[in-house]
């Protein structure tokens, strides 16, 4: 995630991009579920009818079409716009844009389409924060500068097998092992009290992470794909340098899920396939340290004191939720693909913020070995802010857009019909 807040006489506000977290400051990790451009473009759906290795991290038992070795590489920019709405009208704008790897996968069928492997790597958690924030005495002469700069990620390294029941039925499974880093600095100072306060925070996650899929072909047009992830702990290993020197670890007990998706092909002239998927998060279930939703300690200490000028952390209740992704492909040619899809994903920790994205895309074979896909995503969400930096006078109007692109090679040329 990505948080940049700027203020203006006492105001300030904040913009946030996702890797699959909300209201940053109090999130600790989400389920991942999308990979690759081809699943971005059409509404983040790849459960059933896997046609990419980048699919393997979604369903690692719906790549029964898949007779060939495969390596798929995805990367790209992402866009975020920020209008902010005070209670007093005064409105204000914020940009903000960052690179990142979506992921590299690479899956082999040892037995041609009755047992394939599949491992690579993806970031399913990211940290950006930068920021400042500048407050005015009536004579426009400086009374308090705040700043925040951190950055992070959290990996996954993934390894899974496949393996065909039938000549219909699949199941497979995948491990990861999630790890990373996050560093967060966080400084004030009051003009006239001289008064100086810094936070330094560098924490280390780690996880392990099981989970199993199934793919049932029930004829050439109509396929359905299931996963679930039971629910795991993650680790945060972290040394806060507030005050004192202070080292702790917090455990994240993560919700577990199920998704189902269905793939209809629909044969003409040019043939079609519709994709809809349903995933349940059981968000009711998280917590830290085994007790409810909390924020990460450098936030807390700041909160407690006020810093920020805040009435403290106001903690929602987490719900489970509903996601729900639609998508499209025409395929215009031997070669050519058009895509596009929407996604809904409500809040988990507020029924009146929801997620709603709407994608298009296209795949171009190159050759029986290479193709490429791109997407384009526009997801858009509003919500108050919870005055822990965003004041809850502030109604925010969130934009946030993303370009990938997809590379895919087949190692084995084993057909040369289109990959449909």
């Amino acid at each position: 995630m990505r948080i940049f807040l700027t203020a203006t006489a006492g105001l300030f506000f904040g913009a946030m991009a996702w890797a699959g977290s909300y209201l940053g400051v109090r999130d600790w990790g989400d389920p991942v579920l999308m990979s690759g451009a081809r699943c971005a473009a059409m509404g983040g759906t790849g459960l059933a009818r896997g046609k990419s290795a980048s699919d393997f991290f979604l369903n690692p038992a719906a790549l029964n079409f898949i007779d060939r070795g495969a390596m798929s590489l995805s990367g790209g920019v992402h866009f975020l716009t920020e209008k902010s709405v005070a209670s007093s009208s005064q409105t204000m704008f914020e940009e903000d844009y960052f690179f990142g790897l979506d992921e590299f996968s690479c899956v082999w069928p040892v037995k041609k389409e009755f047992f394939w492997v599949g491992f690579g790597i993806k970031p399913v958690l990211e940290f950006y924060y930068q920021g400042a924030l500048t407050g005015y005495e009536v004579d426009d002469s400086v009374s308090f500068q705040h700043s925040i700069d951190g950055k992070g990620c959290v990996w996954s390294g993934f390894l899974g097998v496949g393996y065909g029941v039938s000549s219909h039925l699949s199941v497979g499974l995948v491990y990861e092992n999630r790890f990373g880093r996050e560093t967060l600095n966080i400084e004030r100072s009051d003009v006239g009290s001289d008064m100086f306060l810094s936070a330094r925070e560098k924490a280390g996650y780690s996880a392990h992470v099981l989970k199993a899929g199934m793919h049932w072909r029930i004829n050439d047009q109509v396929n359905v794909g299931a996963v679930c992830q039971p629910g795991y702990r993650m680790t945060r290993e972290y040394d806060l340098s507030f005050l004192s020197d202070t080292r702790g670890v917090d455990t994240w007990n993560s919700p577990w899920f199920w998704g189902v998706g269905l793939s209809y092909l629909s044969k003409g002239n040019h043939d079609a396939e519709l994709k809809a998927e349903i995933t349940k998060i059981y968000w009711s279930q998280a917590g830290i340290n085994g007790g409810s939703i909390g924020l990460k300690p450098i936030f807390k200490e700041f909160s407690s004191l006020r810093v920020f000028g805040s009435t403290g952390s106001v903690i929602r209740p987490y719900r489970d939720v509903m996601v729900i992704g639609l998508g499209i492909e025409h395929f215009l040619s031997d070669q050519w693909s058009l895509r596009y899809g929407m996604a809904l994903c409500p809040f988990r920790g507020d029924p009146q913020v929801e997620l709603t994205g709407f994608s298009v895309g296209a795949g171009r074979q190159l050759s029986p070995s290479w193709q490429w896909s791109f997407a384009y995503e526009f997801r858009k969400r509003d919500y108050v802010g919870d005055d822990v930096f965003y004041p809850s006078d502030r109604r925010r109007d969130e934009a946030f857009q993303r370009m990938l692109l997809s590379w895919e090679y087949f190692f084995e040329n084993i057909r040369n019909e289109p990959n449909r």
